[in-house]
């Protein structure tokens, strides 16, 4: 299997390897799927397991390459990474990062030799990730620990439950009110309802 180049600037743009193995680690079953989905879509041959213990197991046969989430039913998925990456168990290991803390997860990254991409997962910055033709995917252009103007009226569309939490608590904190929508149709509702000046 050629050598893939995970979070590196290259001279020149590695060929995918047909047929390759991956391994997806995620205790999100719907999330894992999406990303061995986009993996085959490049040629790879994914095996998808949601803990650190089935991950050490299945690495018995090492893998080209890994993508590991950064939380993980069992564990630390850093750690897990770090410890895929360190005895070569799989190839090169990428992280997929959620919004939250991007920032300081991208320095975690670094400083363990990861490449990383953000959630969700996009077939470009994958395969730009995994191929190594492009580096590692750049931080946002506004540092998300960063607030402008406090007071605002917020409308945040997010059907997650435990993003909305997230993003509720940290927009609150820096002093702005938040209305939740869960779904697209209930956005435009509450639009038609209220002004916001930020959805």
């Amino acid at each position: 299997v050629p050598a893939v180049s995970v979070g590196r600037r290259s001279s020149g743009a590695s060929a995918l390897p047909a047929g390759a193995t991956a391994l997806v680690v995620d205790g999100s079953q719907g999330a894992s799927a999406a990303v061995a989905a986009t993996l085959t879509s490049l040629g790879f041959r994914p095996t998808t397991v949601g803990t650190a213990a089935a991950a050490r197991a299945a690495t018995a046969a090492p893998f080209a390459v890994a993508v590991v989430a950064p939380v993980l039913p069992d564990g630390d998925g850093f750690a897990l990474a770090a410890d895929l990456a360190r005895t070569a168990a799989a190839g090169p290991v990428a992280m997929m990062l959620p919004t939250t803390d991007l920032a300081r997860d991208i320095d975690r990254c670094k400083s363990l030799g990861l490449g990383y991409v953000r959630k969700p997962v996009r077939h470009s910055d994958l395969r730009r990730v995994l191929t190594g033709s492009a580096g590692p995917e750049p931080a946002p252009a506004l540092p998300l620990t960063r607030p402008g103007p406090t007071g605002l009226r917020v409308l945040l569309a997010e059907d997650n439950p435990f993003n909305q939490r997230v993003a509720v608590m940290k927009l609150e904190r820096w002093g702005h009110s938040v209305r939740v929508a869960a779904t697209g149709a209930a956005a435009l509702a509450a639009l038609a309802e209220e002004r916001f000046d930020l959805l």
